[in-house]
C-alpha cells in the first residue's frame, strides 16, 4: 500500500521537480537526476501498519488501519508519515 502512494506521488510530482531544478543542464538532464533521486527515496527502510478500534459517536466500533513508513533514513529526521 504504501509503494503504491510513493509511486503515485512520484507520477504527480516528477513534472513539477524538473521545472524547479535550477541547475544548468538540459531538460533530459535534468530528468534523469529527478529520477535517480526519487529511485534513492523508492525504497522504504521501516513500514509498521497498525489497527485501532475507534469508537463512534452512535456508539459503533471500527477498525482503522494505519500506515508509517521511513523512506532514506541515511538523514535524519526520517521522510515519512503517519496515513489513516
Amino acid at each position: 500500500m504504501v509503494e503504491y502512494f510513493f509511486h503515485r506521488a512520484c507520477q504527480i510530482a516528477e513534472d513539477k521537480f524538473v521545472e524547479e531544478m535550477k541547475a544548468k543542464m538540459s531538460e533530459d538532464e535534468k530528468r534523469k537526476k529527478v529520477k535517480g533521486i526519487l529511485m534513492g527515496m523508492q525504497q522504504c527502510d521501516h513500514i509498521i501498519e497498525i489497527a485501532f478500534p475507534v469508537r463512534r459517536d452512535n456508539g459503533c466500533y471500527e477498525m482503522i488501519t494505519g500506515y508509517r513508513a521511513q523512506h532514506s533514513t541515511h538523514r535524519t529526521p526520517c521522510k515519512g508519515g503517519k496515513i489513516f
